[in-house]
This record gives structure tokens, sequence and C-alpha cells, in this order.
């Protein structure tokens, strides 16, 4: 057997360790980054790589479908791989290590079966594509004659999205105008904020790809962009995700592939964050507003992507790699799901507190606002404030805007029943002062001393100001 040369395994062992991170970029709310700001993002480089080499394979059966994947790789790259690994498919794959091989094929199976994903949504006629951490991704170019009305959001850091904007009009020579390429600061700005500013339009049916991010930021960077997608998309709309097995987080690395993995991508300073433990998928989509349709692990993939045609297995995927495919349900659903979640949840008692006696025409009024606080419909809500209401400084202008906020709350939409329940009452005329509870199926809130006022014969909550006659 032909020793192979030092040159081209300390190439080989680098390519290894930099793809294993399969890493575009991190898409967070926190200050957790892959790539240091103003860097391009290098793992996404040599994840195109891999794309490229899998584009090459002429078993049609296997093959990757990124056909422009090579051509978003720099040239002195290409040069140095072609001359460390070869210029051909087979001498290429012939040079791999197993772990060169573990990761080549988990992001060959990972990238077929996201382009299914979407390939399927193309034919359910989704309007947009939103591709979260897009770094070299080319699904907006390839598939773009499979539905040509269709339009796609490339988020991305700048100095990463700056590079591929350059990259595609030396491509195409030109950037085309079904791609909105947005730019994104996460210490500043939302998700959904920049998206709307880029022309997405939450109530068009919608496809969020989020590849090779979650395992890289903690559970707070996850759990805002899963609600993001939740409460800013209609029904139908839909997202898949990769993750990784939580054990491999805890240093537990009974997963094929997990030890050198892990310990290759932490001398990168790009440890593994996040993790789902196994079959717990559902109940943690379910909780964020989501209702998971499928969750494929290593064999699946394996088995539906990596045989070729003559039977024989090309490689794994990596033990712990798993893909999840979830959906917006309407809102009836929604609300079921996330009950289901925090069925378990039980409320505080009641504190033991002397019975207040309620005049009928504030009792009405009570249950009427308890009704529209389920109703989850902030408009509904509204119109039971003064338009005089201040409470500790805010006003019925802000009230709005904070139950649209809290709709976004799982205990509330988890709530199906809901009381107002007072420990004082003072009324003098038009004027009612109390302070008590809501109390719903899974919570307990303490309202502090309001005030209400009644208005044109109805009753209406009017703050907390000392007197209701000083505005």
């Amino acid at each position: 057997m032909k020793k192979k040369s030092s040159v081209s395994y300390g190439l080989a062992k680098k390519v290894s360790t930099i793809c294993l991170c399969m890493v575009v970029l991190i898409i967070t709310g926190t200050n957790v980054f892959a790539v240091e700001k103003g860097k391009i993002a290098k793992t996404a480089q040599y994840t195109a790589i891999f794309r490229a080499i899998g584009a090459m394979d002429p078993d049609e059966k296997i093959k990757n479908g990124d056909v422009l994947a090579g051509k978003f790789v720099p040239p002195d790259t290409w040069r140095k791989l072609n001359t460390d690994f070869g210029d051909d498919f087979k001498s290429t794959r012939t040079k791999m290590d197993p772990m060169t091989t573990a990761a080549y094929c988990s992001i060959n199976a990972r990238t077929k079966h996201i382009d299914a994903v979407l390939s399927v949504a193309l034919k359910d006629k989704v309007k947009q594509v939103v591709i979260l951490g897009a770094g070299y991704d080319s699904r907006a170019y390839r598939f773009h004659t499979q539905a040509p009305s269709v339009k796609y959001f490339e988020v991305d850091l700048a100095a990463t999205q700056a590079d591929k904007k350059e990259r595609v009009k030396q491509i195409f020579g030109k950037l085309p105008n079904w791609v909105r390429y947005v730019s994104i600061d996460f210490n500043t700005q939302k998700l959904a904020d920049i998206l709307k500013k880029a022309g997405y339009n939450r109530q068009q049916k919608t496809l969020f790809i989020w590849e090779g991010v979650t395992m890289y930021i903690n559970e707070e960077g996850i759990d805002e962009t899963l609600r993001s997608i939740a409460n800013n998309s209609a029904p139908g709309n839909s997202i898949v995700f990769d993750y990784f097995l939580r054990p491999v987080t805890e240093k537990d690395y009974r997963y094929w592939g997990a030890k050198y993995f892990v310990e290759a991508i932490a001398t990168l300073g790009e440890p593994v964050t996040f993790g789902l433990y196994e079959g717990t998928a559902e109940e943690f989509v379910g909780k964020r507003g989501l209702k998971l349709i499928s969750d494929l692990g290593p064999e699946e993939l394996t088995q539906k992507y990596l045989i070729r045609s003559n039977g024989k297995m090309d490689g794994r995927v990596l033990g712990f790699n798993r893909i999840a495919y979830a959906v917006v349900p309407d809102k009836a659903e929604k609300k079921m799901l996330i009950s289901k979640v925090y069925s378990e949840v039980k409320p505080e008692p009641v504190p033991q507190t002397h019975k207040v006696a309620v005049p009928p025409d504030i009792q009405a009024f009570l249950d009427h606002f308890a009704s529209d606080y389920l109703s989850q419909e902030p408009n509904k809500i509204v119109l039971n404030y003064s338009d005089n209401y201040v409470h500790d400084g805010v006003t019925k202008d802000k009230i709005l805007y904070n139950w649209i906020t809290e709709m976004q709350s799982p205990s509330l939409v988890a709530a199906t029943s809901a009381k107002i329940i007072l420990t004082n009452l003072e009324i003098e005329g038009d004027t009612a002062v109390y302070s008590g509870f809501i109390k719903t199926n899974n919570y307990l809130d303490l309202v502090d001393t309001t005030i209400l006022r009644k208005e044109n014969g109805q009753w209406k909550f009017y703050g907390n100001q000392k007197k209701a006659d000083e505005d």
C-alpha cells in the first residue's frame, strides 16, 4: 500500500477538522457568535467544498445536487485541495480519512434532505424562503427555475454576506432580483424586525431553512428564533433545521464519531453548546408553538441518501446528528400543543383572604375582560381600557404593544380558563379601587391596586392614579 504523504494527510486532517464544524454562522439574539465580527465564516467555505465534492460523484443516485457549490469555493482553495487530494472525485474520496468521510457524508445527506424539503415546499406553492445563516448556500439560484416567482431572503452576518454577494455577481453577472440579502447585527436587531424591513410578508406561505447552526448556540438563541417564526408566520409556514443529541454537549461520547468531532471543533473555539435528548424534539418545538412533522436520525438519513446504485453504503452520517421539520399550526392547534406541554403546570393556591362583595355591573365587566383575555386578541383586550389610562407611567398607547408581546407568553397561550378574584374593593361613585389576582388553569398573577372608572355607563381600567379626576 502506498504511504500517504505528510502534506496530503495534513490538508486532509485540516479539512476534516474545519468541515466537521458544519456551521454556516450563528443566528441568535444573544452575544454568542461562531464567527468573529467583521470576519468571513471559513466554515461556510469548507462546507461548500464538501458539497462541491459530492456534486462530482458520477453516481446520479447519490451525488449532491449543489452544482454551484464549486463556484463559491475560492480558486486558491480549490488549487490547494486538488494538489493534495487529487483533481477528480475518485482520488479525492480515496484520500479522505474516516472522519473526513463522516463529515463529508453528513453534509451530503443533510444537503440532499433539505433540498428535498424545499422541492416539496415549492410544489406546494410556497411564496417565500428564508435561509438563516445562508453562508454560501446556493438554493436561491439552483431552485429559481422550478418556481420563478418565489422570493428568497438570505440572512447572514455582514462580512460573510458581502463576500457571498461578490461571488454571486462573478457567477451570474449581477445580483438576482428574487433574492433579498439581509444583514443582521444580533446585538441590536431582531429577526422579525429585519425581515419585515426587507419585505418579508408574514401572511405568505414560507419555508425557513436553518442549517448547521443550532448546535453552536445556547437555548436562549434557539428559543428566540423558533418563537419568532411561530409568532410571525401564517399557519402552514414551516422550518427545517438540524441539531445534535444532548449527550455530546455533556462530553458523553456514546455516539459514533462524537469524541473526534467534539474535540476537533473545540480546538477551533467553537464548542458544541446545544442539543436535544433523543425523542424530545416534538415536546421542544411544541412548547414554542410549532408542530413536529418529521425528525430523521443518522440511520434514516444514511439509508435515504447514502446508498449507491449498486446497493453499497457510501458512508455514515455522524451518530448524533438529526434533522427536524416543523410547521406553524393554526391558532387552535397551537394553543392545544402548548397546553399539552404545560398540562402538568399547576397554579399556586389563591391566598386566603376575606370575601369581597362585588356589585353585578363590576363583576360583569371583570368577567367580560377575562373572556377577552382568553381570546388572545389584543385589539379586543384594549377596548377594556380608558383612553386616559395611566398605570406606572404606561399609557393606553403602549397597552396594545404590551398585549401583543404578552400573547407570545406560553403560560397565556396554554390558558383555558381565567377569572379575576378581588381581595379588596372600595367604590365611590363612578370610581372603584381594587386589588386581587388573575387566576388561570396554569398560573396565578397578582393584580396591583388599580382604579376602575365608569365612562358612558361602562366600567374601564383607569390605572393606578391617586385621584381619578387629575390627569
